[in-house]
């Protein structure tokens, strides 16, 4: 028997139960407020000259590119079974077939990074600010974005990695669960170090 963590029975995706309010929602929220004052704490100290509305606007710029680019990669690259491909308009749908709200379901960091960086150009280039000034105020803020991003993760039970023989390893409820009487999966287990029966 392999010793391993349980994922904690307590803890819940939802905030409330029985509201369309998540945990990895909030995430995104405290993270943009995060990286919000590190930012204006940054141009106080620092002496630097930006009006107080380019930046709350340029934050609005980022969130939005972050959001658009995020979920326009977990829909049309990340996701194999090709759904969004042949229905585009359920992209930024954030209800199912049944008109139950069920949020965005999937967001993709690399997208995100993605719409953030064309974002800032987008906003630079009108405002007349230099984009490397500005990315330089934000390089140290995106790891603690990253680090909500993944707590959420944690709390919804989601992208639990991949098998391990470490006792701190952790079993993640809706993980899959493949039986040993299949051939890649036993190959897979003794590659990972998996006691199994045969």
């Amino acid at each position: 028997m392999i010793a391993y963590l349980e994922f904690p029975s307590w803890i819940r995706p939802t905030i409330i139960p029985g509201l369309p309010f998540h945990w990895y929602g909030l995430m995104y929220l405290i993270a943009f407020a995060v990286t919000y004052i590190l930012v204006r704490y940054q141009i106080k100290s620092e002496g630097l000259d930006y009006r107080s509305e380019d930046i709350t606007d340029l934050f609005f710029y980022l969130i939005i590119g972050l959001l658009v680019g995020a979920r326009i990669f977990a829909t049309l690259v990340y996701d194999p079974t090709g759904y969004y491909r042949s229905h585009p308009w359920m992209i930024f749908w954030p209800f199912d077939e049944n008109m139950n709200f069920t949020g965005f379901q999937g967001m993709s960091y690399h997208g995100g990074l993605l719409g953030v960086i064309v974002a800032g150009i987008i906003f630079v280039k009108r405002r007349g600010y230099d984009f490397f000034e500005l990315a330089d105020l934000f390089v140290a803020a995106i790891p603690l974005g990253y680090t909500f991003g993944r707590l959420g993760n944690f709390i919804n039970g989601e992208l639990w990695g991949r098998v391990t023989t470490s006792p701190i390893g952790m079993m993640f409820p809706d993980s899959p669960r493949y039986s040993t009487a299949r051939e890649w999966v036993r190959e897979f287990a003794l590659e990972a170090g998996v006691a199994f029966e045969q």
